[in-house]
C-alpha cells in the first residue's frame, strides 16, 4: 500500500507539472459571434443547477450527467440572503458552500457562468435579497439609491473577491467565463422612470470595475451599458438581438419547463417543443445557451419565493429533483447538443444566411471555405416538403432539422431517437425504531407529541394600537405572526357573529376562545385574505388569536419588497345581536413574532417534553409531532408522502426538507391526457396533476440519512394525521423508445465521419439506466402503426408478428441492444405507410452507487479530478491583484514594490535580457514601460510588433526574470516621443480632436486600447492570466491640461476610465496626475517628490508612477543630473509617509532612435541620468546607493504594510514616522533642513542626521541606512576613441573610404505641387519626413530691384530652416525647446532676371506636452519677405505661388540603405557642403563594450548603421556657457535646472550604435548632412568603466548585508568600504589612491585631506590587489588615528583588469 501511494503521489506531481499550467488561465472576451476562449468563438450549451437546491453530496453526480448530456456549462446564482442572513454574518457551508461547488465544476472540465446579482429572482425568497436590507435607513430597493448601491457593492464585490481568492475566475485559471449583474430588470425598469436607469449604469460600471477578467452579462436589459452583454430569457430567444452588434447572441434563460406553485396543477414542456426553440437560437446566430433549470432540484427550508412556490422546484428539468435523469428530455437533448457541435466550425465562422423556402419554412447556412451547415425550419403547425440544395426534406411541423455538412440531416427537433423511462414511487411505510431497535405494529404508538400554544404565550410579545404589516414586524424570522385581542360582551353575542378579516396574505388561522374557528388562503395569483368566518362569542371575556402566516416571500416586480403580507385590517365583528358590526382593527392587539416551539428548538428534536404516554392527538391543529425512523433500505431517492396532513414544516435530523401542504389542491380543469408540443409555448399550456394535490411527496436528500435511527419532526398547522406518513423511494420503472423509418440515424453514426453512417437508417436503442442492470423482460415491441406513450403503448392497424421475437432475441440479457428500424429486419405489414418500431422493457441488476463499482483505474481518475478541484486552483501560475487604502494586494498579501521604467523601442531586443536582469539585481520588483502607438500602428490598421516594438517578447522577457510589469498604455504617453506617441494619421480623422470628449478620437482610442489589451490577453500576459502584468494605466498627465478642455474633459477622463475597466484585464488600473479619476481607477503622482501626495479616496493606495531620477537632455542644452542622496531621500520620504509602489523614471532610458523624439527640440540620447546609463552600463553611485535603500524598504516592509504611519514632529524639520504592530517595528527619521545636521532622540536613542537625509530603522532602533551617506562603489565611465576603421584596406587617407551623393536643392520630386500661399508642414508632410520645401521663382528687372543690402525674412513655427539662393546656401535659422519658432533675417545677393529661393523647412521631433499640442503646427507660415530692395521696397512673397516637395530626393531613393542609389567615390570628397549624403563601410570596434559615433566635426544630420536609424545628430548645437557648477548640492528641493553639466559645449556628440546592429566585418555607415561638415573627422568610441572607488565614513552605517543576517551585533557593525570589479573575470590591479582622515573630492578627483593615515595606501593594497572584490573596515582600529577627535573617511580608487 505504501509503495502505491509513493505511485499515486508521483502521478499527481506529474500531472500536475504537466497538465496543470496549460489547464488555467483562460483569456475570455467576447466579438458579435461568441464568446471567445484563449481568442477562438466558442459554441456553448449551459443548464443551470443552483447548488442550495441540493446537497453537496448531490453535486459531483449532477454535474457529471449535465456533462454527459452535453453541457459546457454550469450557471448558477448567488443567493445573497442564503450567505448573510445577518449583516456582517457569512454561511458559506453545507448546501451554501459556493466554492465547492465552483469547484467540483471545475473538476468534471466544465465553466462556470455565475450570477451574482445579487438580485436573483429565481422563485426565491425576497427574490434573494436578506431581509435585514430592507430595514436600512432611506433605502430602496433596485433603483439610484446609495444605501442599496452600497450594501449591493459590497455584496457583490465579497463574492467577486472570494472567487478570486480561490483562483475560480477563468482569468485565474478557474472555471467561471461569465459573470452576470442585476437580473431582469428590464422587465420591471418603467416604474422606477430616470433613476432606473442611472441605476443600471452604475451597476455596470460597479461590476466591471471589480477585474473579474471575464465578460459580465445583464439578462433582460435592452439599454445595458458597454461592454456588458445583454441576454434573452424566455421560452423562445431565436428573435433576440442584442443591443450592440459587437456582443454575441446569448439565451441566460431558456425556460426547460415552469415552477410549481401550491395550489397549481404541474407544469411540463414537451421536449420536441424546448429542442425545436433551441436549434432555432443556434440557426438564427446563437452560440451561447442555458436551460434554466438542467437541475432544479428543492426548495429546502423556508427558502422558496413566490409566495406558495411549492418545495419541489422540479421545473421538468432534464435531471429531475431527485437527480434522476428524466428520459427522452435529457436524451433527445443531449442528440441535439451532439448536432449542434457536429456545426460548430461553421457556426463560429461566419454569420448565417436565412433565406426563405416557402410559407413558414425557413433555411439557414453557415458555410465558410470548406465547411457548411444548415439548419431548415418549419414554423408552421402543419408538415410540410421542402427543397434545398438540389434535395428534398420532409420537415414535421414545429421542427427544426439540422444538416452539418448542408446535405444530410442529423436531427430533426421533432423525431426523438432517445430511449424514454418511466419512473415511480415505490411506497414503503414508515419503519420506526424504538429505542430497542425493534420494528413496531401500531405506528401512533411511537409518535410523540407537543401542543403549540395558541395565541401568546412567550415573553418577547408586544402590544400596540392598531393592525401591523407581518413582514416589517417579524422581519422574515417566522412564517408565523400573532394577532392576539381580548373583547368583552355582555349581551351581544349572537349564532350569526361572522368575523371579516382582510389580509395581505398570504393565509391566516383564526381562533375564537383557543378553537379554531377557520382559516383563509391566498394563491399565486393573488396572495391576498378576505374570509367571512363564522364564530361563536361567549358572554364575557373573548379570545380571537390570529395566526397569520407567509408562504415565501414576493421575489418578483416593480417594488416587490414594499408589497407586504399579514393582516392589515379592517378585522370585524359583524352580525351581532343588535346588528352592530365593530371594527376591531385600531384596538389594541398584542404580537407574537413566532412560535414557541421554534423558539424551543422543536425542530431539532432533541429538546423540549414530548408526549408519547396518551393518545396520539390527530386532526389536530398547531401540534409538532415526533418519531424515529429506519431509512428506505437502497441508495434510490427517497421522498416522505404527507398525505394525511395539512400544511406546515417538516425536518429530518434536524434538517428542514421545507414546507409541505399536501391539502392544496390545484384546479380541475386546465389539464389534458396529452399536449400537442406545436405551436408557441406558455407556462400553463401543458399541464397535468389537475383536481389533485399540488405536492403530496417532499425530497429527502440521502446525505441527510442516517442507516439506523433518524428523526422526523413536524409542525403541523391545521391538523392532519400523521400516522398515514409513508417513505416512498423513486425508481426507473420501464425503459421505452418509438423510432419510425423517417427517423435520422443516430447521431453516433454521423460521428464516425462516412457518407455511409449518414446515409445508413434509423436506429432503436435501449439502454439500462446503469451499467450493472440487464435487460430482463420485453413488455411491449411492435412494428408498425404502434400508438401511445411509454407505459401505455398499444398495437396500431398494423404491426409485424416477429417484432416481439426479434426485439426480444436482440435485447434480454444485454445491459444495451440496438435494432434497425426498418423492414429489413421486420418485414412489411403495411405497404406504403411509414412505419415505427415501439419498444418497452424492464430490467433488473443491482443499482448500487457508481463509485462502489470504480475500477481501479476510475478511482484514480476521480483522484485526480478530485485533486484538481480541491488544490490546483492555488497551484497556478495566476495572481490576484487587488488594492487597498495602503497597497496593492497579490493574492491576497499586500505588498511594497519598487518599480523602474525601462521602454522597449529606446533599446534592442539584445539588450533587453541584461537591462532587466540588472534592474532585478538593483532591487526592482515591477518593470514599467509605455506602449507607443505610432511605433505599433504607423499607418492604421497596418502594424508593426517587431524587433524593438516586440512588445509581447519584452513582457516575457521581464517575467522570465521573475519581474512584474506595469503596462502603461495611454495611449497617450508624453514620454519625450514623437507627438507624445499618437500615430500622425490620427490627425487626419475627420471631426478628431484629441483627448476630449470625441466620439472620433474616443472610438480610435478605445480600438488601439483594446488591440493592445488583446494581445496581452492572448498571450497570457496579465497576472489574472499567470502573467507579470500587474497594473495597467489609461491616459497620461492629463490633469496637468484637462483645464483648457472644460466642460468636454470631465465626461472624456470618466469614459476613459469606464472604458479600460470595460477590457476586463483582471489586473487595477491607473491614471497618473489625475485628481479626480473615476474608481475603481487609482490616481497616482508624478514629480521628483511625492512624499505630500495623496490619493483621491480613502480605499486607494499612494502610487508614484514617475519618480524622475533626472532629467531629459534638448539639444542647445546643458546636461542635466540628479545627485542620487536627493533621489534617496525623495524615495525614502515617500515610504516614510505612507507610500508602497514607486516607479523610477527613468531605470534606464536609452536611445530615441530613428525620428521617435518629440519635444521638439529633445536629443537622441535619453540617458535621462538614469541608474542604467544610455548604453545599458550601471551608473554607480547611483544604482548601488539605490539598492542599498531598496533593500532597506524591503526590511521594514513587514510593518509598512500591516499599518498605517504614525507621524510626528520631533522638532522643525524634524519628522519621524513609526510603523508599529504587536510583532513588527519600522521607523523613518528625516531631518528636512537643507543646510543644518542635526542629531535627534528617537525611542531612549540619540541619532545623526545630516541635513536633507532619511535614516531607515527597520527595527525601530538601529539605523540600517541614511539617504545621504553612500555606502556603494562609485565608478568613472569613459569613452575611448577608435578611428573609423574602414572595410577597404588600411588608408591613411580616410576620406578615401568615403562616397557621397549631393541631395538637390530644391524641387527634385515628381511629386511636388504648387499653391498660393504658405502651407502649414505638418499637415501637409504628415510627418513622414522632417523635410519641408517651400521653392519660389521671382523675376527682377534691369538689376534695378537687386541690392546688396536685400534682406530676406523669414518667419515659420518651427523648428529650423535653411535658405537657399540661387542654388546657394544663404543662411538658416533654429528654435530651441523653448521656442520653437524661428524668425531671421539673412543678407542675400539676389541677380538680374530669375531668382530662385528654396527655403527647406524642417523637424526636429513633433511636440509631445501641452494642451491641444496636436494642433501647434511647423513650418514657414509666414510672413517670408524680401526687404531693402534698390527702390527701398519690400516685397511679401507670402502669397505668391508656393511649389512644395515633401522630403527628400535621397529618402524616396533609399539611400539611407546605402545598397540604393550612384554614389560617387572617384573625386574628391566634398566637406562642408550643405546637402550632402555619405557612406562608407567599416569594421565594428572589438571587443564587447557598448559603441557610440562621435560626429564631432559634422553640423547637423540623420545616421544610419546597416539601414538602421541611430537617430538625429547635431553636434553642433551647443548649450549655454552659464548655468552649471563644478559640483552640485544635493541638499533642498530639485528641479530640472539645478545641477547641470557640459555648458558651453555641444548638448550631444556621441550616439549610441548597439552592438546587435554591427556585423563582425563589413558594416555600412550613411549620413545625411544638412548644413556641412567633415565625415573624415568622425571617429568611433567605446564606452568602459575606468576606476572604481567609494568614499566611506566612520559615521556610516554598516553595510546592509550585515543587517541581513539579522543578528544584533551584524545591526550594530561599523562601516566597511566595498570594492567590485564591475565585470565577473576582472580582478583589481592597482589602487590608484587610497586614504584614511580627510581625504575630499570625487572618484578620479580625489585628494588627501589636512590629514591622512601613512598606512592606508599599504593596508588597501594588500587587502584589494588581485582579488575581485574586497571589503575593508573602516575604523581606527585598522588604520590606526590620524587625527583625534576628527570624523574620518577611507576613500579609494582603483583599477580592474
Amino acid at each position: 500500500m505504501r509503495e502505491a501511494t509513493k505511485i499515486l503521489v508521483f502521478h499527481l506531481v506529474w500531472f500536475l507539472c504537466i497538465h496543470v499550467p496549460p489547464m488555467f488561465c483562460a483569456n475570455v472576451t467576447y466579438d458579435h459571434r461568441a464568446l471567445l476562449i484563449d481568442g477562438k468563438r466558442r459554441v456553448f450549451i449551459s443548464g443551470s443547477i443552483h447548488y442550495p437546491r441540493s446537497t453537496p453530496q448531490m453535486w459531483p453526480d449532477l454535474i457529471q450527467k449535465s456533462k454527459d448530456g452535453g453541457l459546457d456549462v454550469i450557471e448558477t446564482y448567488v443567493f445573497w440572503n442564503f450567505h448573510e442572513p445577518v449583516r456582517g454574518q457569512y454561511y458559506f457551508e453545507g448546501r451554501g458552500d459556493l466554492v465547492n461547488f465552483v469547484k467540483l465544476v471545475a473538476a468534471a472540465g466544465l465553466y462556470v457562468h455565475l450570477r451574482i446579482g445579487p438580485y436573483a429572482c429565481a422563485e426565491w425568497n425576497y427574490g434573494g435579497f436578506p431581509l435585514w436590507l430592507h430595514f436600512i435607513p432611506g433605502i430602496k430597493f433596485r433603483t439610484d439609491n446609495e444605501p442599496f448601491k452600497a450594501e449591493m457593492q459590497r455584496f457583490t464585490a465579497k463574492i467577486v473577491d472570494m472567487m478570486k481568492q480561490e483562483n475560480l475566475y477563468a482569468s485565474q485559471g478557474g472555471p467561471i467565463i461569465l459573470s452576470q449583474i442585476e437580473n431582469e430588470y428590464g422587465n420591471i425598469d418603467k416604474p422606477y422612470g430616470a433613476a432606473g436607469k442611472s441605476y443600471i449604469k452604475w451597476a455596470a460600471s460597479m461590476a466591471t470595475s471589480l477585474n473579474t477578467g471575464v465578460p459580465w452579462v445583464m439578462c433582460q436589459q435592452p439599454d445595458a451599458p458597454d461592454p456588458m452583454i445583454n441576454t434573452c430569457n424566455g421560452f423562445y430567444c431565436d428573435q433576440f438581438t442584442p443591443n450592440a452588434n459587437a456582443k454575441p447572441k446569448m439565451w441566460t434563460e431558456n425556460w426547460s419547463g415552469w415552477f410549481l406553485s401550491f395550489g397549481g396543477a404541474v407544469p411540463y414542456r414537451p421536449v420536441e417543443d424546448i429542442a425545436f426553440a433551441v436549434a432555432r437560437f443556434y440557426q438564427r446566430g446563437g452560440t451561447f445557451q442555458n436551460y434554466y433549470m438542467y437541475h432544479g432540484g428543492t426548495n429546502f427550508g423556508r427558502t422558496s419565493g413566490g409566495p406558495f412556490i411549492s418545495t419541489s422546484y422540479d421545473y421538468d428539468a432534464p435531471i429531475d429533483e431527485y437527480g434522476i435523469i428524466r428520459q427522452p428530455k435529457w436524451g433527445h437533448l443531449r442528440d441535439l447538443h451532439k448536432a449542434i457541435k457536429l456545426c460548430e466550425e461553421a457556426l463560429i465562422a461566419t454569420d448565417p444566411t436565412i433565406t426563405s423556402l416557402g410559407s413558414n419554412l425557413e433555411a439557414a447556412v453557415y458555410k465558410s471555405g470548406t465547411v457548411c451547415a444548415a439548419f431548415l425550419a418549419n414554423i408552421g403547425t402543419s408538415d410540410s416538403t421542402t427543397n434545398f440544395n438540389g434535395n428534398s426534406y420532409q420537415l414535421p411541423a414545429w421542427s427544426v432539422s439540422i444538416l452539418p455538412d448542408c446535405k444530410n440531416v442529423v436531427l430533426n427537433t421533432a423525431k426523438i431517437n432517445s430511449a424514454s423511462t418511466t419512473s415511480s414511487f415505490i411506497t414503503q411505510s414508515l419503519k420506526l425504531k424504538e429505542d430497542g431497535g425493534g420494528a413496531l405494529e401500531d405506528s401512533s404508538s411511537e409518535w410523540s407529541w407537543i401542543s403549540e400554544p395558541i395565541g401568546i404565550s412567550k415573553n418577547d410579545s408586544f402590544s400596540k394600537f392598531g393592525l401591523v404589516e407581518q413582514i416589517n414586524t417579524t422581519a422574515d424570522k417566522s412564517d408565523y405572526l400573532w394577532y392576539s385581542l381580548s373583547i368583552d360582551f355582555e349581551d351581544d353575542v349572537s349564532a350569526q357573529t361572522v368575523l371579516h378579516i382582510e389580509s395581505l396574505g398570504h393565509a391566516l388561522h383564526a381562533f375564537i376562545n383557543g378553537k379554531l374557528a377557520g382559516s383563509g388562503k391566498g394563491n399565486s395569483g393573488n396572495a391576498k385574505v378576505n374570509v367571512d368566518i363564522p364564530i361563536t362569542l361567549v358572554a364575557g371575556k373573548n379570545t380571537i388569536d390570529l395566526l397569520s402566516l407567509t408562504v415565501g416571500l414576493q421575489n418578483y416586480g416593480s417594488f416587490f419588497d414594499t408589497w407586504g403580507a399579514g393582516i392589515t385590517g379592517p378585522v370585524t365583528l359583524k352580525g351581532l345581536k343588535n346588528g352592530t358590526t365593530i371594527d376591531l382593527s385600531s384596538q389594541q392587539w398584542t404580537y407574537q413574532i413566532g412560535l414557541q416551539g421554534e423558539d424551543l428548538g422543536l425542530s431539532s428534536g432533541s429538546v423540549g417534553q414530548w408526549n408519547s404516554q396518551s393518545n396520539l392527538p390527530k386532526n389536530q391543529p398547531l401540534t409538532w409531532y415526533k418519531t424515529n425512523f429506519v431509512a428506505p433500505s437502497g441508495n434510490d431517492p427517497v421522498a416522505i408522502d404527507f398525505t394525511g396532513m395539512g400544511k406546515g414544516e417538516a425536518w429530518v435530523n434536524g434538517q428542514s426538507i421545507g414546507r409541505f401542504w399536501p391539502t392544496y389542491v390545484s384546479p380541475n380543469s386546465g389539464c389534458a391526457t396529452s399536449c400537442n408540443y406545436r405551436g408557441s409555448y406558455s407556462s400553463s399550456k401543458c399541464l397535468k396533476n389537475c383536481g389533485k394535490p399540488s405536492q403530496t411527496l417532499y425530497h429527502v436528500p440521502r446525505s441527510w440519512l442516517q442507516t439506523d435511527s433518524n428523526t422526523l419532526v413536524l409542525f403541523e398547522e391545521s391538523g392532519g394525521d400523521p400516522t398515514q406518513i409513508s417513505f416512498a423511494t423513486k425508481q426507473i420503472g420501464s425503459l421505452c423508445s418509438h423510432v419510425s423509418e423517417s427517423h435520422p440515424p443516430p447521431i453516433d453514426m454521423w460521428n464516425s465521419d462516412s457518407e455511409s453512417g449518414r446515409r445508413s437508417g434509423p436506429v432503436l436503442s435501449l439502454e439500462c439506466p446503469n451499467p450493472k442492470q440487464i435487460i430482463s423482460s420485453i413488455k411491449f415491441a411492435s412494428f408498425g402503426t404502434p400508438s401511445g406513450s411509454c407505459g401505455s403503448f398499444n398495437h396500431g392497424s398494423c404491426s409485424s408478428n416477429k417484432a416481439l421475437s426479434i426485439v426480444k432475441k436482440a435485447c434480454i440479457g444485454s445491459s444495451s441492444c440496438k435494432i434497425n428500424v426498418s423492414i429489413d429486419t421486420f418485414g412489411d405489414p403495411c405497404r406504403r405507410v411509414t412505419k415505427s418500431l415501439a419498444v418497452e422493457a424492464s430490467f433488473t441488476g443491482n443499482n448500487t452507487k457508481m463509485v462502489a463499482a470504480m475500477s481501479v483505474k476510475k478511482v484514480d481518475q476521480f483522484i485526480f479530478l478530485w485533486f484538481l478541484a480541491i488544490y490546483a486552483p492555488a497551484a497556478t501560475f495566476c495572481a490576484n491583484v487587488t488594492y487597498d487604502h495602503r497597497a496593492l494586494i497579490i493574492d491576497g498579501n499586500r505588498r511594497v514594490l519598487i518599480s523602474g521604467s525601462i521602454h522597449y523601442p529606446r533599446s534592442t531586443p539584445e539588450m533587453w535580457p541584461d537591462l532587466i536582469q540588472r534592474s532585478k539585481d538593483g532591487g526592482v520588483d515591477v518593470i514599467e514601460t509605455y506602449v507607443f502607438w505610432n511605433l505599433h500602428e504607423p499607418i492604421r490598421g497596418q502594424y508593426n510588433f517587431e524587433g524593438r516594438g516586440d512588445l509581447v517578447k519584452f513582457v516575457k522577457e521581464v517575467a522570465a526574470a521573475g519581474l512584474y510589469v506595469h503596462l502603461r498604455i495611454g495611449p497617450y504617453v508624453c514620454a519625450e516621443w514623437n507627438y507624445g506617441g499618437f500615430p500622425i494619421w490620427l490627425h487626419f480623422i475627420p471631426g478628431i480632436k484629441f483627448r476630449t470628449d470625441n466620439e472620433p478620437f474616443k472610438a480610435e482610442m478605445k480600438r488601439f486600447t483594446a488591440k493592445i489589451v488583446n494581445m496581452m490577453k492572448q498571450e497570457s500576459l496579465y497576472a489574472s492570466q499567470g502573467g507579470p502584468i500587474i497594473l495597467s494605466q489609461i491616459e497620461n498627465e492629463y490633469g496637468d491640461v484637462d483645464w483648457a478642455y472644460g466642460p468636454a474633459a470631465k465626461p472624456y477622463i470618466k469614459w476613459a476610465a469606464s472604458m479600460a475597466t470595460s477590457l476586463d484585464t483582471g489586473v487595477p488600473w491607473v491614471m497618473c496626475m489625475q485628481a479626480d479619476a473615476p474608481n475603481p481607477i487609482i490616481d497616482t503622482c508624478n514629480g521628483f517628490y511625492c512624499d505630500q501626495f495623496t490619493p483621491n479616496s480613502n480605499a486607494k493606495p499612494k502610487i508614484w508612477t514617475e519618480g524622475y531620477n533626472g532629467w531629459f537632455l534638448y539639444y542647445g542644452g546643458a546636461v542635466p543630473y540628479r545627485p542620487v542622496e536627493d533621489l534617496a531621500f525623495a524615495v525614502a520620504r515617500f515610504y516614510q509617509l505612507g507610500g508602497t509602489f514607486m516607479n523610477y523614471y527613468m531605470y534606464h532610458g536609452g536611445t530615441n532612435f530613428g525620428r521617435t523624439t518629440g519635444g521638439p527640440f529633445v536629443a537622441t540620447s535619453y540617458d535621462y541620468d538614469a541608474p542604467l546609463d544610455e548604453y545599458g552600463i550601471i551608473r554607480q553611485p547611483k544604482w548601488g546607493h539605490l539598492k542599498d535603500l531598496h533593500d532597506s524598504i524591503k526590511l521594514c516592509e513587514e510593518a509598512l504594510i500591516a499599518t498605517d504611519p504614525a507621524v510626528t514632529s520631533l522638532d522643525p524639520n524634524i519628522e519621524v514616522a513609526v510603523y508599529k504592530t504587536d510583532n513588527v517595528c519600522a521607523a523613518f527619521l528625516a531631518n528636512i533642513n537643507t543646510t543644518i545636521d542635526v542629531t535627534v532622540n528617537f525611542s531612549g536613542n540619540s541619532y545623526r542626521l545630516p541635513a536633507w537625509s532619511v535614516s531607515i530603522l527597520p527595527d525601530c532602533k538601529n539605523v540600517v541606512f541614511n539617504t545621504a551617506k553612500i555606502n556603494s562603489a562609485s565608478t568613472v565611465s569613459i569613452f575611448r576613441a577608435e578611428s573609423l576603421k574602414q572595410d577597404v584596406g588600411s588608408l591613411e587617407n580616410d576620406s578615401l573610404g568615403w562616397s557621397w551623393i549631393s541631395e538637390p536643392i530644391g524641387i527634385s520630386k515628381n511629386d511636388s505641387f504648387s499653391k498660393f500661399g504658405l502651407l502649414e508642414q505638418i499637415n501637409t508632410t504628415a510627418d513622414r519626413s522632417d523635410y519641408f520645401w517651400y521653392s519660389l521663382s521671382i523675376d527682377l528687372e534691369d538689376g534695378d530691384d537687386a541690392g546688396s543690402q536685400t534682406v530676406l525674412h523669414i518667419e515659420s513655427l518651427g523648428h529650423a530652416l535653411y535658405a537657399f539662393i540661387n542654388g546657394k546656401l544663404a543662411g538658416g535659422g533654429t528654435g530651441n525647446s523653448t521656442n520653437a519658432t524661428v524668425n531671421v533675417d539673412i543678407p542675400v545677393t539676389l541677380v538680374t532676371g530669375k531668382n530662385t529661393i528654396d527655403l527647406l523647412s524642417l523637424t526636429v521631433g513633433l511636440q509631445n506636452f501641452g494642451a491641444f499640442f496636436d494642433t501647434w503646427g511647423a513650418g514657414i507660415t509666414g510672413p517670408v519677405t524680401l526687404k531693402g530692395l534698390k527702390n527701398g521696397s519690400t516685397i511679401d512673397l507670402s502669397s505668391q505661388q508656393w511649389t512644395y516637395q515633401v522630403g527628400l530626393l535621397g529618402e524616396d531613393l533609399g539611400l539611407s540603405s546605402g545598397n540604393a542609389g550612384q554614389w560617387n567615390s572617384q573625386s574628391t570628397l566634398p566637406k562642408n557642403q550643405s546637402l550632402t549624403w555619405y557612406k562608407t563601410n567599416f569594421v565594428a570596434p572589438s571587443g564587447n563594450d557598448p559603441v557610440a559615433i562621435d560626429f564631432t566635426g559634422m553640423g547637423k544630420g540623420e545616421a544610419w548603421v546597416n539601414g538602421q536609424s541611430i537617430g538625429r545628430y547635431w553636434p553642433t548645437y551647443v548649450s549655454p556657457n552659464s548655468g552649471c557648477t563644478n559640483s552640485c548640492d544635493y541638499r533642498g528641493y530639485y528641479y530640472q535646472s539645478k545641477c547641470l553639466r557640459n555648458c558651453g559645449k555641444p548638448s550631444q556628440t556621441l550616439y549610441h550604435v548597439p552592438r546587435s546592429w554591427l556585423k563582425s566585418d563589413n558594416n555600412t555607415l550613411v549620413l545625411f548632412e544638412e548644413s556641412g561638415g567633415d565625415p573624415a573627422k568622425i571617429s568611433f568610441a567605446t564606452k568602459q568603466i575606468g576606476s572604481v572607488c567609494s568614499y566611506i565614513s566612520e559615521s556610516h552605517p554598516p553595510p546592509i548585508d550585515l543587517w541581513n543576517s539579522d543578528t544584533e551585533s551584524g545591526r550594530k557593525a561599523g562601516p566597511v568600504l566595498s570594492l567590485d570589479c564591475p565585470y565577473p573575470n576582472q580582478v583589481i590591479s592597482s589602487i590608484k589612491f587610497a586614504s584614511f582622515g580627510t581625504p575630499y573630492g570625487t572618484c578620479g578627483n580625489f585628494n588627501h585631506g589636512s590629514c591622512s593615515s601613512n598606512s592606508a595606501l599599504y593596508i588597501v593594497q594588500k587587502a584589494c590587489i588581485g582579488s575581485s572584490s574586497c571589503n575593508i573596515n573602516v575604523s581606527v582600529n585598522t588604520f590606526g588615528d590620524p587625527c583625534k577627535g576628527v570624523t574620518k573617511s577611507l576613500a579609494v580608487e582603483a583599477s580592474c583588469m
